[in-house]
């Protein structure tokens, strides 16, 4: 049980990291989403490795590290969102297929 919270956390930080990719790319045509999506949930995924690892070797500090790498991937998630839409050059079209 206690691990379900961190896993529930990264799921949802993650979820937020694809459909930030989704409307950056499709809805507000700019680059750049999928390289900060994928800075979120790399940040996500090794919170949650570093909450894991703490409970099986009952280290504190690792937990302390895992939980800030959860806070700063949701923190990545919403500074990227707004810098996306701010600073990120519009979206080239691709040529089109005949």
């Amino acid at each position: 049980m206690p691990l379900l919270v961190p896993v529930v956390l990264a799921l949802v930080v993650a979820l937020g990291a694809c459909l930030m990719w989704v409307h950056t790319r499709y809805l507000a045509q700019r680059t750049l989403g999928a390289p900060a999506a994928l800075v979120v949930v790399v940040l996500a995924a090794a919170g949650v490795w570093a909450i894991v690892a703490s409970e099986q070797v009952g280290d504190a500090g690792t937990a302390v590290l895992g939980w800030s790498l959860l806070a700063a991937s949701a923190a990545c998630l919403v500074g990227g969102w707004f810098a996306l839409h701010a600073f990120a050059p519009p979206r080239r079209e691709a040529p089109r297929r005949r």
